[in-house]
């Protein structure tokens, strides 16, 4: 199972990302979930077209916002990792642990969009999940580059844990060849 949701993954990163429902169709119960228009400055032109191209407002309400403050990240998390949800923000890796529940929380980004600030992330810096129940602060304890067939950073975890995916190297041009891997666990738990 984890393999097939691995390569679905796969399939999506290789393909985007964008900006959130405009504020007058967000009642004021939802606005949690609102985040700023992203610096499209430093994205590929693919990704800028397929933002333009997809209306968040399709894809329903997030399951979270997250947020590397240093970085100035900010990206709604969808409740899947497929295509449109990409174009948009980042996505929630199916059969992972949902946002703010316990256990591996897995979400996907583009390289070349939303998740280009993850370059420059390190060890010790804060990484906030927003759902609509609670904030979840994080705290990266690794950074790694994998084979884009290593399914062992999808795995259960007994820890609240936050795992990042996304494709490298970040400057690459075409399907890149390895996955960029943030871990991150979860404070006060």
């Amino acid at each position: 199972m984890l393999i097939s949701l691995f390569f679905s993954i796969l399939v999506a990163l290789g393909g985007s990302v964008s900006a959130l429902a405009d504020d007058s169709t967000v009642s004021a119960a939802q606005n949690w979930y609102v985040v700023p228009e992203p610096d499209q400055s430093d994205w590929s032109k693919k990704r800028r077209s397929g933002y333009a191209k997809v209306a968040a407002n399709t894809l329903g309400v997030p399951e979270a916002v997250l947020n590397v403050p240093e970085l100035g990240l900010s990206v709604a998390v969808y409740d899947n990792a497929r295509r449109p949800a990409l174009e948009v923000g980042a996505g929630w890796v199916e059969g992972t642990a949902k946002p703010g529940k316990s256990g591996n929380v897995a979400i996907a980004g583009h390289r070349d969009g939303f998740f280009r600030p993850l370059e420059q992330i390190r060890t010790g810096q804060e990484i906030v999940l927003v759902t609509e129940e609670q904030t979840l602060r994080y705290l990266v304890d690794d950074v790694s580059i994998v084979d884009p067939l290593d399914v062992s950073v999808l795995e259960p975890s007994s820890q609240s844990i936050l795992t990042l995916i996304t494709c490298y190297p970040f400057r690459y041009v075409g399907f890149a060849p390895d996955r960029y891997i943030v871990r991150a666990r979860l404070l006060n738990e």
